[in-house]
């Protein structure tokens, strides 16, 4: 190989050197795995989350104070994001890509049928799964407009988002509302030169996933590492990880993608382009294959 392309392949493995970036929810999974893969790649991070011990315990791990800043955030608190934004830009001068990743599955009171669903869980998870995605984009629109930054802007949807049935109603709702949000933004910003995309994964193998299989019986959904003694079943041995998710989120970030903006790019293996047969969680419910433990 001649030196050329020595020098073309170092320069690969910095996609987003000089770039600063805030991922929230990015102290576990998703969130994580981005974290360490832009840190590989030269980014400099702020990780905003709600566990602090998680957090701390990887700003150590990527590089510590000089590449990478924990700060307590909840979505829900519009002050959180505001603080997370500004860090990025007090530690590290500039912000170029916001990764609004945080979200939950369910709260303290999922019902599996729409006719029983509470307010107070469809409240829950559109204040953290939509409006929290929503004020991250509104504040680091405004840093990346007022620097002239032509930034990346990511949130992380759902193949729920898509196809009915994977998940139950408010989760469901909040991710199609992350696609209409993606659109509009992206059309708004364009003007500055800022891009808007949402990142679709079908379910990813993490520990809030397998939070869900401790409360439906049937589907022993587990990870070996989080759930020693337990076995995936054939269907868990083929779902994503949470690095293979950090990639896309990777490549949008980048200036790989700088003509890409109001995309979904969706991570599942052409699973939404079948039918889903039977992967219906309310016929489980109905049928009783399944059963809900609050």
């Amino acid at each position: 190989m001649h030196a050329g392309a020595i020098l073309f392949l170092s320069s690969r493995q910095e996609l987003l050197r000089d770039k600063v970036a805030v991922i929230t929810g990015g102290a576990n999974g998703i969130g994580a795995a981005t974290a360490r893969l832009f840190a590989s790649n030269g980014a400099r991070l702020v990780i905003a989350d709600i566990d602090d011990e998680s957090g701390a315990r990887l700003e150590a791990e990527v590089g510590g104070p000089a590449v990478c800043r924990y700060v307590h955030c909840d979505v829900g608190s519009e002050a959180d994001i505001v603080r997370a934004v500004r860090t990025a830009v007090s530690e590290f001068g500039r912000l170029d890509v916001m990764h609004n990743n945080a979200g939950v599955l369910n709260g303290r009171h999922p019902s599996p049928s729409i006719s029983s669903m509470e307010a107070a869980e469809l409240d829950f998870l559109y204040a953290v799964n939509v409006r929290g995605a929503a004020l991250g984009i509104k504040h680091a629109s405004r840093v990346m407009i007022e620097q002239h930054v032509q930034g990346s802007i990511l949130c992380t949807a759902s193949v729920s988002a898509m196809v009915a049935g994977l998940a139950l109603h408010p989760y469901t709702i909040t991710k199609h509302a992350i696609l209409g949000l993606v659109k509009t933004c992206a059309l708004e910003l364009a003007h500055y030169g800022i891009r808007v995309n949402c990142i679709t994964p079908n379910g990813v193998l993490t520990d809030l996933l397998c939070s869900v299989g401790r409360h439906l019986r049937h589907l022993e959904i587990r990870d070996e590492k989080s759930c020693p003694g337990s076995e995936n079943c054939e269907d868990l041995r083929k779902m994503l990880a949470p690095e293979d998710v950090a990639k896309a989120a990777l490549f949008l970030a980048s200036d790989d993608s700088k003509y890409i903006s109001g995309h979904s790019l969706v991570i599942d293996g052409s699973f939404s382009a079948g039918a889903v047969g039977g992967l219906n969680v309310f016929k489980g419910l109905q049928r009783g294959e399944i059963e809900f433990v609050p």
